[in-house]
């Protein structure tokens, strides 16, 4: 039987489940990160904004308002362009309908470039 010791006895080790030990390490990893963020934001100075102009040249357009370019949208979008597997079917009329309308919402681009029809419903 062991003798009772006059010395107090360290307490035993408590053990760490490797779950609270990595919750921890996650931890501390997510303080220094911040605590990085911080002092970067501390440092930062705003950069001097220059005023900027823009001169419009000489006969340019206007810039089509939003409602506008929607009512563009929604014609071009009015033309039933899907064409069948293999395009067997499938009418060309609405595909040559649909350039159509392209040449008569954007003339400037179209009298400026060549057409190049690609594939069987590109028409050209």
């Amino acid at each position: 039987m062991p003798r009772p010791s006059a010395e107090p006895q360290p307490a035993p080790a408590r053990r760490r489940s490797p779950g609270s030990v990595v919750g921890a390490l996650l931890a501390a990893g997510v303080a220094g990160a911040v605590g990085v963020g911080v002092a970067r934001a501390a440092r930062h100075r705003p950069l001097p904004t220059a005023e900027l102009t823009f001169q419009r040249k000489a006969g340019a357009r206007e810039v089509p308002s939003a409602g506008e370019l929607g009512e563009r949208l929604l014609r071009l979008c009015a033309h039933p362009t899907v064409a069948a597997p293999g395009h067997e079917g499938t009418d060309p009329a609405p595909f040559r309908a649909l350039h159509h309308t392209m040449e008569e919402l954007y003339p400037r681009l179209h009298g400026e470039l060549e057409c190049e029809p690609v594939g069987p419903h590109g028409t050209g």
